[in-house]
């Protein structure tokens, strides 16, 4: 199964999108394989969320209604799920379909990720940030979103073994 999905990735864009953003090509591969199981088309819609940006504006801007862009923003997209209101905080203006496509949404995914990496400057907690927005731990110590973390990072250890 896992090969299956290795195989589909689109590397060539992976790449490019690693160099402009000085990531590790195999941690957004295994960011994709875990999100969207390398679907370009995945969306999910988050009905708890709550971090709206701008969402009057932006729907006048776009052309939408405001009930479309509090859906939009509460939708993860593409290849790395990436939110659609998280987008519009680093800039997205287009309609929210377009971040399928495969270079929007490796650059808004990418640009979210190396924000984590650089606040957190260590690969785990950025992961764990990914998903969360922020490092979220129990009082064991554990990140509240530790199975996703450990999928991820199994993820990617799997694509290191491959690529060494």
């Amino acid at each position: 199964m896992i090969q299956k999905l290795i195989l589909k990735l689109p590397w060539s864009e992976i790449r490019e999108a690693s160099n402009q953003h000085k990531l590790d090509p195999l941690l957004i591969a295994a960011l994709i394989i875990h999100e969207s199981s390398v679907n370009q088309y995945a969306m999910r819609y988050e009905p708890g969320w709550k971090y709206w940006f701008e969402v009057r504006t932006l729907a006048e801007l776009v052309g939408s209604s405001v009930p479309t862009e509090e859906v939009g923003q509460a939708t993860s997209w593409g290849y790395m799920q990436i939110m659609g209101g998280v987008c519009r905080e680093y800039g997205y203006r287009g309609w929210f379909p377009r971040l399928c496509q495969t270079k929007v949404n490796l650059w808004y995914g990418c640009t979210y990720l190396k924000r984590k990496m650089t606040v957190y400057n260590n690969t785990l907690e950025a992961v764990a940030a990914y998903n969360a927005g922020s490092v979220r731990k129990t009082d064991g110590g554990m990140f509240t979103n530790e199975k996703y973390v450990d999928s991820v990072m199994r993820h990617y250890r799997r694509l290191q073994s491959i690529k060494a």
